[in-house]
């Protein structure tokens, strides 16, 4: 971080990553683990200590199935054979 060039690269992949369309993919799936969350709450076998598997899924699993879903190389049955 002591170089120039670094903290310029680093600064152009966050502003990438937060792009606009991309804001758009996260907040979708932000959205649906939000809604599968809320149903399973109302469910009697939820307990609130799931809360932190959702987070830990979500940052390190979930978003890297739903972007290699919309990439180029992703076919058609992609979601079926994960």
């Amino acid at each position: 971080m002591a170089h120039k060039q670094i903290r310029e690269a680093l600064w152009n992949v966050v502003k990438i990553f937060f792009g606009k369309k991309l804001r758009i993919l996260w907040s979708i799936i932000l959205l649906y683990v939000l809604g599968i969350t809320l149903i399973f709450c109302q469910l009697p076998f939820w307990d609130n200590i799931y809360i932190k598997d959702i987070i830990v899924w979500f940052i390190f699993s979930g978003l890297i199935y739903c972007m290699n879903a919309v990439s180029k190389d992703a076919d058609e049955k992609y979601i079926e054979n994960i």
